[in-house]
C-alpha cells in the first residue's frame, strides 16, 4: 500500500479532505510550492493605487528608488478582516526587500509573542529581536553596542538573572554575559515566544523599565537603527530600513488603541520606516485624532463582486485550491456572490460547504444549508443596537456601533468615486428591505 503523505497536495485538489484543508482561510500560500495559489488579478480588480501610494511615500517612482525620503514614512495599512491584507503585505515585502530598495523586516506579531498577552511596551522587545534575527540570518555585521546597552539596562536586575539562570542554566559569566548575548538567547535561539510575554520576572521587569523612561530607550534604539542603516548599505542589502508589522487586529483592543490612538510615541520617535496593519475600527479612530498627522493612511478595499473580472478572480481563489469538479454547477458562482468580495469569507463558505458535503461534490442544497448556518452564527453575536443599525441601513455616519459592525465584517466597505457601505450578504435574510 502506498504511504499517505499528509503534506502532499496536488493543486487543484480533487480529494475532498485535502480540498477542505486548502480552502481553510489560514492555509499558508506563502509556503514554497504554493505560489500558483495566489491570484494576481485580485490586485487589478481591486486597483493597485494603494500600493502605488505606499511606494511613493517610500521614494519609489516608476519601480525605482529615486531618493530616500527625508521624512520617515509611518503608514497605517487597513481594511476589513479577511480582505487579504496579510497576503498583499507579504507580496509587497518580497517586492521591496531588495538591495536597490529597502532592507525590509516583516514582523507577524502572532508568531513573535503570545498575542493575547501582548502589551504595548512589548513592541520595543519584538522590534529589536526581529531585526537582530534578520541581520544574523543574512550574515550582516553591524555595531552591537547600542543593542548591548539596551540589554544591560534590562538584565542587570538580579531577579531576571536568577530566572534566566534557573530556567536556561545560563550563568552571568557564561553565555549570558550582561549585554548582547541577551539577544542571542531570544533572537538567535528562538526563545522569544516561549518565554517573553508570560507572567515571569523577565517580562514584568522589562515592561516596567520601558514604562519608566520610554524616551531614553527610543533615543538609544534610534542610535542602534542608525548604525544598522549604515551596515545594510555597506553590505549592499538595502538602501534603508523598513519594518512591516502585521497582526495588530489580533491583539487586545486596548493594546492597538494605545499604540495608534492614545499614545503613538513609539512610531513617532523611531527613525525607521514603518507599515503597520491595523484594524478597520482603529483606522477610522486615527483619522479623528492628532495621530492623523503622524500616520499616512492606506486602505485595502473589498472587491466589488458585480464586476465580471472580479467574479472570475474570486472564483479562481477557490478553483486553484479545490478542483471545480467538487462543486455542482452554479455553486461556485453563488459562493462568489455571497462572499461580498471578501477573500476570507469566500474561502470560509467554500470550506464549510466541503465540510458539509454529503457526497463527492457540493450541491446547491449543501450550499443553502451552509449559508443558513453561517447566518445564524453571525446573528448570535449581534447586540440590539447592532440589529437596529443593520435594519435601518444607516451606514453613513461613523459611530461606535458602526465601527463594531465594520470590524466584524457585518457591514462591508467598498472604494470608488465615493465610499460605499453595504450589508454583508450573509445577513441579507435577516434584514431584507421592507
Amino acid at each position: 500500500m502506498e504511504k499517505v503523505n499528509s503534506e502532499d497536495y496536488r493543486f487543484p485538489e480533487k480529494r475532498l479532505l485535502r480540498a477542505m484543508e486548502a480552502t481553510e482561510p489560514e492555509f499558508d500560500i506563502s509556503v514554497p510550492g504554493r505560489e500558483p495559489l495566489y491570484v494576481e488579478t485580485l490586485q487589478q480588480v481591486r486597483s493597485p493605487r494603494q500600493f502605488q501610494r505606499i511606494e511613493r511615500e517610500l521614494g519609489i517612482i516608476g519601480g525605482k528608488l529615486q531618493d530616500l525620503p527625508n521624512r520617515r514614512a509611518k503608514i497605517i495599512f487597513s481594511g476589513h478582516r479577511g480582505s487579504g491584507k496579510t497576503v498583499e503585505l507579504l507580496r509587497f515585502h518580497e517586492a521591496i526587500n531588495r538591495p536597490d530598495r529597502y532592507f525590509s523586516v516583516f514582523i507577524p506579531l502572532q508568531k513573535e509573542i503570545e498575542i493575547t498577552r501582548m502589551e504595548s511596551e512589548d513592541l520595543y522587545f519584538i522590534l529589536i529581536k526581529a531585526l537582530i534575527q534578520e541581520l544574523k540570518r543574512r550574515n550582516i555585521r553591524f555595531d552591537e553596542q547600542e543593542f548591548e546597552e539596551i540589554a544591560e539596562e534590562w538584565v542587570k536586575d538580579e531577579e531576571i538573572q536568577r530566572e534566566l539562570r534557573d530556567n536556561y542554566k545560563l550563568e552571568r559569566g557564561d553565555e549570558l554575559a550582561l549585554g548582547f548575548n541577551f539577544w542571542n538567547l531570544f533572537a538567535v535561539k528562538g526563545l522569544g515566544k516561549t518565554m517573553y510575554g508570560y507572567d515571569n520576572a523577565t517580562t514584568t521587569k522589562i515592561r516596567r523599565t520601558i514604562q519608566i523612561n520610554p524616551g531614553a530607550l527610543s533615543r538609544r534604539l534610534n542610535a542602534a537603527l542608525q548604525g544598522v542603516a549604515v551596515a545594510i548599505r555597506e553590505a549592499k542589502q538595502g538602501q534603508d530600513l523598513l519594518f512591516i508589522i502585521d497582526d495588530f487586529e489580533k491583539t487586545r483592543p486596548e493594546v492597538y488603541r494605545k499604540v495608534f490612538v492614545e499614545d503613538p510615541q513609539f512610531f513617532m520617535e523611531l527613525r525607521a520606516h514603518f507599515i503597520c496593519c491595523v484594524p478597520i475600527s482603529t483606522f477610522y479612530e486615527i483619522q479623528e485624532q492628532e495621530a492623523t498627522a503622524i500616520f499616512t493612511p492606506s486602505y485595502l478595499p473589498m472587491i466589488r463582486v458585480e464586476n465580471p473580472e472580479a467574479q472570475a478572480a474570486l472564483s479562481q481563489v477557490i478553483t486553484r485550491r479545490a478542483d471545480a469538479s467538487l462543486f455542482e454547477q452554479g455553486v461556485l458562482d453563488e459562493i462568489v456572490r455571497m462572499s461580498g468580495g471578501s477573500p476570507r469569507q469566500l474561502l470560509q463558505i467554500a470550506n464549510q460547504c466541503l465540510l458539509n458535503a454529503d457526497a463527492d461534490c457540493v450541491s446547491m442544497d449543501t450550499l443553502r444549508y451552509t449559508l443558513n448556518q453561517m447566518t445564524v452564527d453571525r446573528e448570535r453575536r449581534l447586540t440590539a443596537a447592532h440589529k437596529k443599525l443593520l435594519a435601518e441601513r444607516q451606514f453613513h455616519d461613523i459611530s461606535r456601533e458602526l465601527l463594531d459592525l465594520l470590524f466584524a465584517v457585518n457591514v462591508m466597505e467598498y472604494n470608488g468615486d465615493h465610499i460605499e457601505r453595504r450589508l454583508n450578504p450573509l445577513l441579507e435574510p435577516l434584514f431584507a428591505p421592507k
